[in-house]
């Protein structure tokens, strides 16, 4: 079990390591800003294929909003980058001048880009219902409402900046006979064959199933998992994060008896991904609570930051995400994100592709990615800065940057 690691001393190593590659950290590193002691950094050189820098690396640190590369990367490897959250409209009954005569279901995604049913409630007017003599049911990935991890505050993911879907199964249910009484659609409930009682449990699923499979689709909306992960990593969504995450844990949700195993942990298919794919990773002490960084408990490696996008580097269809759409980037019209108001330097433009990181209550500051030097080297890194002013930290990370382009 993955549960059972032993925890490091806070005195991990201190020491450099390089080796043969030529590193490009080899002059004196600008520490004048921030504490040495709580800085780590991480630099692999993917021309060469070694390590070629390693301050304090390995010792547990918090990643911040970094943590989200792991949720990335793992939702891209498990799903595929072309997986798809699809939401449906569908008719179990018979449509006759204008009146649905049975359940209209609406079986929905964990989609945090759904954001209204008028689009779907506009295909039913044009097929010219405008009344429901049945049940409205729902058929939600997620019945409850998102919340963060309990050792986060419960400010950062607030409920009324969720999307639709996100918001639990009772606004769900409201905001959809809203919308249908708006168009001017009639429900009227009653006993019929295919009605549903709205009770969980594996009878209920079974009877969903088939109700769905014998239903007609009057209307689908579908989002790319990709367009999820570009804001979650570029403009560091926790929101997306968390969703993203619901996905990976629970592939097979309209299947099984309930949504999550009562012995299943949020963060359970993170912690196969690593055992899976990063076996020789040394986890000892790490803690991930939750997908987005926002718990404060957390707790990786600079060294394993590095060696996870090592990883992602080597899956080509990942590494294609991660470089053209999904991480940030200085100076891009669209993909600034969190970079905004760093790294305005022309010498920055399209050689960082990076996630930041911040957690001000515990001045945790993170900066994770790629760059492509000026020797045409492309190079995976991870800092990390805790009990440091965050503006500090970023003015370090952006200088140690700076370093590895060569501008110095």
């Amino acid at each position: 079990m993955w549960t059972a690691h032993r925890d490091r001393s806070a005195s991990a190593e201190t020491e450099t390591v390089t080796v043969s590659a030529e590193n490009p950290l080899r002059e004196r590193l600008p520490f004048w800003q921030v504490d040495s002691a709580k800085t780590a950094i991480a630099l692999y050189d993917l021309t060469a294929e070694e390590t070629v820098f390693e301050q304090q690396a390995s010792r547990l640190m918090i990643p911040a909003s970094c943590m989200k590369l792991l949720t990335a990367v793992t939702a891209l490897k498990r799903l595929g980058p072309n997986a798809v959250l699809e939401s449906r409209l569908l008719a179990d009954g018979i449509i006759h001048r204008g009146t649905l005569y049975g359940n209209l279901i609406f079986e929905g995604d964990d989609d945090p880009l759904f954001e209204s049913f008028e689009p779907m409630v506009d295909v039913l007017q044009r097929r010219g219902i405008q009344r429901i003599e049945g049940d409205v049911v729902l058929d939600l990935a997620r019945s409850d409402t998102l919340r963060p991890h309990p050792t986060a505050a419960p400010w950062d993911i607030p409920w009324n900046r969720l999307p639709l879907l996100l918001r639990g199964e009772p606004f769900v249910r409201r905001t959809l006979l809203w919308e249908l009484a708006r168009a001017g659609i009639a429900v009227k409930p009653r006993p019929v064959g295919a009605s549903l009682p709205r009770l969980e449990g594996l009878p209920r699923r079974i009877r969903l199933n088939a109700a769905e499979y014998r239903a007609k689709v009057l209307a689908t909306e579908r989002h790319p998992l990709r367009h999820v992960l570009a804001p979650m990593l570029i403009h560091s969504s926790n929101i997306k994060a968390e969703s993203v995450l619901w996905h990976v844990d629970n592939p097979f949700y309209r299947w099984g008896g309930s949504h999550v195993a009562d012995d299943q942990r949020p963060t359970s298919s993170l912690w196969t991904f690593i055992r899976e794919e990063m076996p020789e990773e040394d986890t000892a002490g790490f803690v991930i609570n939750d997908g987005s960084g926002l718990s404060p408990d957390n707790r990786l490696t600079a060294h394993f930051l590095m060696r996870l996008l090592v990883y992602a580097w080597g899956d080509e269809d990942i590494r294609e995400v991660l470089l053209k759409e999904a991480l940030a980037t200085p100076q891009h019209p669209v993909r600034r994100g969190s970079l905004t108001f760093r790294m305005s330097a022309p010498l920055f433009k399209d050689r960082v592709f990076c996630k930041t990181g911040t957690l001000t209550t515990r001045g945790a500051s993170s900066l994770a990615g790629y760059i492509h030097a000026g020797n045409d080297r492309w190079y995976a890194f991870a800092i990390i800065n805790e009990d440091t002013p965050v503006w500090d930290a970023r003015q370090f990370q952006d200088r140690i940057c700076r370093l590895v382009i060569g501008s110095e």
